[in-house]
């Protein structure tokens, strides 16, 4: 029973992986997830070591972030059905670039600034989140429309892939770089790369529900089973 419900299970992923955009999906979030991974995986130990920020300053940060996040979450609940899709999570793309921008100016400014700097681009990520929540939920969601959860979960869990090999990578490189450009170098990778993610968000394909009857027929025969067992 255990190996018939998870050849079912894996059937029904394929088919899912099969739907019109899900493959570009999570294409554009494993990549996403690299950008901003290589900045932000390992940031809290950097600044502590590139600036001697304690934990406090950390903190802030943080509820920097999280008071950006709902300022911008609570209109969005109420004009989100009336913003397109794509154009949020382009909004949510450009508020989160403040953040590299932000750390990279950072890193030329006067010590007694350069955390006020810093906050500004915290800001930005809390207002990328914020975006972010709505337009991707949306957007997935509508790739298959009986299959929502089951969509969502498969392309936000293999994201991750993106995020794993950041912290190796992004702590390699301020080993090297850190006594002569402090966090710069890191930032610098992720706005390069920011470009190329911003033409991804542009041609972020619309969902073609005409297309899912092989996901529906799937269902149809998990269902048989269900009623079989």
């Amino acid at each position: 029973l255990l190996l018939r419900n998870v050849k079912r299970d894996m059937r029904l992923v394929g088919d899912i992986f099969k739907t019109k955009g899900v493959k570009y999906a999570i294409g554009y979030f494993i990549f996403d997830s690299f950008v901003f991974g290589l900045s932000l995986n390992i940031y809290n130990g950097a600044v502590k070591y590139a600036y001697a920020y304690t934990e406090s300053h950390i903190a802030t940060m943080q509820l920097v972030m999280s008071l950006s996040t709902i300022i911008f979450f609570i209109p969005l609940t109420k004009i989100s059905d009336k913003l397109k899709r794509k154009e949020m999570l382009m909004m949510s793309q450009l508020a989160g670039s403040l953040f590299f921008t932000t750390n990279i100016i950072a890193h030329f400014t006067l010590p007694e600034y350069k955390l006020y700097v810093i906050l500004i681009g915290w800001a930005g990520l809390g207002a990328s989140i914020a975006f972010w929540m709505p337009s991707v939920l949306a957007i997935l969601s509508d790739y298959d429309k009986r299959r929502r959860a089951e969509v969502y979960g498969m392309v936000t869990g293999i994201k991750g892939l993106g995020w794993l090999p950041t912290g190796i990578i992004a702590g390699f490189i301020i080993e090297k770089t850190i006594d002569t450009m402090g966090l710069l170098v890191p930032f610098l990778i992720s706005i390069i790369l920011y470009p190329l993610l911003l033409f991804l968000t542009m041609k972020f394909p619309k969902a073609d529900n005409s297309k899912n009857k092989g996901i529906d027929e799937s269902i149809k025969n998990v269902e048989k089973e269900i009623h079989l067992n």
